[in-house]
């Protein structure tokens, strides 16, 4: 997939509703690190409009540099570490152990406030790391999203797991 086909995918994600603004922040990053276009230690602003943000992909499909239009899989100007990283073996930078899956580069606390992960990990030290970004934010900013079930929530859910013990596939 090259640069105009991830920007139109991005876009159509977002006019859509069909990943939130932050997510399709996140992948816009990317292609632009991944391009070249922002440099890697830059983010965008996630406090930005969402017409902000839609004019800001509309502007970056315009972009014609040449360079933008390459694909890095069939590139030779890969550099080193992504070509090894992306034609070789998956392997946790935190852990060092082989993945067989994708590594993490994202994740989502309880409010749905998505956070990038750098560098990129295994999802058992994207797991760690959550636990202890949420062991540190200060108290009440999740407290609110976790409750208690009520009485009633109890009795619903008691009556649901007897009904689906006598259920038979």
């Amino acid at each position: 997939m090259n640069y105009q086909n991830k920007l139109q995918k991005i876009q159509k994600e977002f006019v859509l509703g069909i990943k939130d603004k932050f997510t399709c922040m996140t992948k816009f990053e990317q292609v632009l690190w991944e391009y070249g276009l922002l440099p890697k230690q830059e983010e965008l602003d996630r406090e930005m409009s969402n017409e902000h943000f839609s004019r800001l992909i509309q502007m970056a499909m315009e972009h014609t540099d040449t360079h933008s239009d390459r694909d890095p899989e069939n590139s030779e100007e890969l550099d080193n570490e992504y070509a090894a990283a992306f034609y070789s073996v998956r392997v946790c930078p935190i852990c060092h152990i082989t993945q067989s899956r994708p590594l993490v580069g994202s994740v989502s606390d309880l409010a749905r406030k998505i956070t990038a992960l750098n560098p990129p990990r295994c999802e058992r030290c994207a797991i760690d790391w959550m636990k202890k970004h949420l062991e540190n934010s200060p108290k009440g900013e999740n407290v609110d999203l976790i409750k208690p079930l009520s009485k009633e929530e109890k009795k619903f859910f008691d009556e649901y797991e007897k009904e689906m013990e006598d259920f038979e596939v």
